[in-house]
């Protein structure tokens, strides 16, 4: 033993499995070589360091890894309560054995009161190694169940305040980052500002590639949301396919404070709009995103959430893919909007939605050849609305379900009425949104509004929008070729102002083309116009399809048409949108 040390014995089993690391208070070298002895003996391995004073145990204390403390009762200028309690205080997992020539009954119990681990007296060694050994045992038990009630105290707080898909902060820890937030914020005087993201369309990936392509979308943006924002910043997954993200310290004025979270967006919305992959599709995501400052927009936290929430709406409904700082204005609209969503609910059983009815006609001879029904809501407030108006809510909340049920019963109750009369009509087009026809019962539906219409067959058209021919999944061609099989004719609607392409036509089942009306707003004095619907009406002859021109209003639109070989056209110059009575009239005049 040299310098207070004492070396490890070389090739020993230590305890348990591994070195046991000793502090031995002891001012006898004689004494603690005895001591060490026994300890060696039982093949316990590890470094033991014995200090003499009161001093050099409190120093020794500081460092880390002891795993066992022994300790004379009685040390000069210093005594073994002391050490014990300066153990318990800065060591207190470590065990702390008595080894002492003089230690009463007394003083033992009231040792073991302050929170020794055992005693064992000097002239009984025997006993030191059964002591030694079970004061480890029981303390790596203790570790153990100490280990184990960390862990699973981590994990009931990981459930508890993180998603368990995304791996973010949760609703309910992000609501307590936020008041935190807030407040210190207030002190200091600062802003912070509020992100409110939700995914564009997302429900469409989990329709056509399933909830475990939709559940990696959302990890993908998790990541991609951490990799935009500092250590500082917060974001979490709020709901379904809806992220909140907070950002602190970006200022004391509202410009800065505004121009901070807006760099944030936007590096948001550039990092969504790389393609992710999901083997063996590759998606686009977008977002919409609000945003809402404190304390310029709100003061509270349920406040900011709810401005940015609707600035985010305000986005959806100017066209997504985009951000939006919250204005008062944006309040109004949501209420309007909410008013809208309600009355929609009820608009079908109160009797408000209606049908007109607009031709459709032989570009050379005027006849009408067929005719479009266009949906249209007599709102007891606003009056007459256009579907533009409220479609794309109806959409958002499923509604179009309901309405698109409705649509199909009335012209099937329509078709039958003309007919009780001796009238027909040789064409009749529906327009049919995306989230119909991902519903698994679409082409039944379909199929018994056949069925009710019977024999002669009306040659029925399903008018959908580009957007589906974006979604290039086996369900969507499915669903699409059964429908045609049923002898219903697909046709793309507004074709041109969508996201697809000419390639994009000769993959789907589709039968017509309707050209879209802005090709044919100029068409008389715009020659790039005129390429484009030359070009258009050439591959749709060479794909066999037809096309059809909306939006044609002037004799010097229609004469463009007719020489570039286009023969279907429906727009105001043959006639406006009517009710069925007046569809019926000129069905009278035998026009048809």
């Amino acid at each position: 033993m040299k310098g207070g040390r004492v070396a490890p014995a070389s090739g020993s089993a230590g305890f348990p499995g591994k070195p046991v690391r000793i502090l031995y208070l002891e001012d006898n070298l004689d004494d603690a070589e005895l001591v060490e002895g026994e300890i060696r003996g039982a093949g316990i391995a590890g470094p033991l360091q014995r200090v003499e004073t009161g001093e050099a145990f409190l120093q020794a204390l500081e460092g880390e890894g002891w795993n066992l403390i022994l300790s004379d009762f009685s040390v000069p200028a210093f005594d073994g309560l002391s050490a014990l309690r300066l153990a318990r205080d800065q060591r207190p997992e470590v065990p702390f054995i008595f080894v002492s020539s003089t230690i009463g009954e007394e003083a033992a119990i009231e040792a073991l009161k302050e929170g020794a681990t055992d005693y064992v007296l000097k002239g009984r060694l025997s006993k030191l190694v059964p002591a030694v050994v079970r004061a480890l045992s029981e303390a790596e038990e203790r570790a153990a169940r100490e280990r184990a009630l960390r862990t699973e105290e981590a994990r009931v707080y990981q459930l508890a305040f993180f998603d368990a898909l995304t791996g973010l902060p949760n609703r309910a820890l992000f609501e307590d980052r936020l008041a935190v937030s807030l407040s210190q914020a207030r002190r200091a005087g600062r802003g912070v500002a509020l992100l409110f993201l939700d995914l564009d369309k997302f429900k469409i990936i989990n329709d056509t590639l399933g909830h475990p392509a939709g559940d990696r979308v959302l990890k993908g943006v998790a990541d991609r949301l951490l990799a935009c924002l500092r250590e500082s910043d917060t974001a979490a997954h709020w709901s379904g396919d809806e992220f909140t993200i907070l950002l602190t310290d970006l200022g004391a004025e509202q410009a800065e404070v505004a121009q901070g979270a807006l760099m944030v967006a936007e590096k948001i919305r550039h990092a969504l709009a790389e393609p992710l992959a999901l083997d063996p599709h590759a998606v686009r995501v977008t977002g919409s995103l609000g945003i809402a400052l404190c304390p310029w927009d709100a003061a509270t936290g349920t406040d900011l959430i709810r401005h940015a929430d609707t600035a985010m709406y305000h986005v959806k409904g100017q066209g997504r893919d985009a951000c939006k700082f919250f204005t008062a204005e944006m309040t109004l609209a949501m209420r309007q909007r909410l008013s809208l969503e309600t009355g929609l609910r009820y608009a079908i059983e109160r009797g408000e939605l209606a049908l007109d009815y607009q031709p459709q006609a032989d570009a050379a001879t005027g006849r009408w050849v067929g005719v479009e029904a266009l949906l249209r809501w007599e709102h007891p407030d606003q009056g007459w609305l256009l579907p533009s108006t409220f479609i794309s809510l109806a959409e958002e909340n499923r509604q179009i379900l309901t309405i698109g049920d409705w649509v199909l019963r009335e012209v099937v109750r329509q078709v039958g009425a003309w007919r009780a009369e001796g009238l027909s009509v040789p064409r009749l087009a529906v327009n049919v949104s995306p989230v119909e026809i991902r519903q698994p019962d679409f082409v039944e539906r379909i199929q018994a509004a056949l069925k009710e219409i019977g024999p002669p067959g009306l040659c029925l058209e399903i008018e959908i929008t580009e957007s589906v021919l974006m979604e290039d999944s086996e369900t969507m061609h499915a669903q699409l070729g059964a429908i045609r099989d049923l002898g219903v004719k697909l046709c793309i609607d507004d074709f041109g102002t969508g996201y697809s392409s000419l390639r994009y036509l000769k993959h789907w089942p589709i039968d017509i083309v309707k050209l879209d009306q802005s090709f044919i707003r100029d068409l008389s004095e715009n020659a790039v116009d005129r390429a484009i619907v030359r070009a258009i009406l050439t591959l749709a002859e060479a794909l066999g399809m037809d096309v059809i021109a909306e939006g044609v209003e002037t004799s010097e639109q229609l004469a463009v048409l007719r020489e570039s070989g286009c023969e279907v056209c429906q727009g105001y110059y043959f006639g406006h949108p009517m009710p069925a009575a007046r569809i019926a009239e000129t069905l009278r005049r035998a026009t048809i």
